[in-house]
């Protein structure tokens, strides 16, 4: 008969495959659009932006866990959400008062709709705004699944708690290749 996994063991297992997942999002899947040759692709400069990215959310992530004992899933998801929503605000302000385009790397972003405008910073901005707001949308929707697990109403391993903990390392990758856009 196997011992079981002791609950300090556990913990560290859940936050190292929480690392794991953050160094894929931020790093693994753009290695992996890069290989490939798909536009969107970090440039060579793109990739000192991603590791520090990554770097500090790895750091961001142990603080977390120190601070609350815990590593769940689903909240690794909204957290993930939600340091989106943080970095994009930052982004679109910092869009917003340019009178350049400061993320010239997005025109290669084929799956970010240009909304009929032809002038790149109105584009970019445009871009901003829209990924701000699905990422809003999406940060309040895990909220809202993370509140009704904590009141048990939701099964905390059901499939709404899996959403949590997809869509925010996805919203984090999606995120990552609009920063390493940030040097075209």
């Amino acid at each position: 008969m196997a011992n079981p996994i002791h609950p300090g063991e556990q913990a560290l297992n859940k936050l190292l495959l929480g690392g794991a997942i953050t160094m894929a999002a931020l790093l693994g899947i753009p290695g992996i659009f890069s290989l490939a040759g798909l536009p969107g692709a970090p440039s060579s400069s793109g990739w000192w932006i991603l590791v520090a990215a990554c770097m500090a959310l790895l750091l961001k992530l142990v603080a977390s866990e120190t601070a609350t004992g815990e590593f769940e899933f689903y909240k690794f998801g909204y957290d993930s959400c939600n340091t989106t929503l943080g970095a994009t605000i930052s982004a679109g302000a910092l869009q917003l008062y340019s009178d350049s385009d400061a993320y010239p790397g997005m025109a290669k972003l084929g799956y970010l709709p240009t909304f009929g405008l032809h002038d790149d910073v109105k584009v970019r901005t445009a871009q901003l705004i829209g990924f701000f707001v699905i990422t809003w949308i999406l940060t309040w929707l895990t909220a809202r699944i993370c509140g009704g697990i904590k009141k048990q109403e939701i099964d905390r391993r059901g499939g709404k708690a899996l959403f949590c903990a997809a869509i925010g390392p996805f919203l984090l990758f999606a995120y990552a290749l609009i920063l390493a856009a940030k040097k075209g």
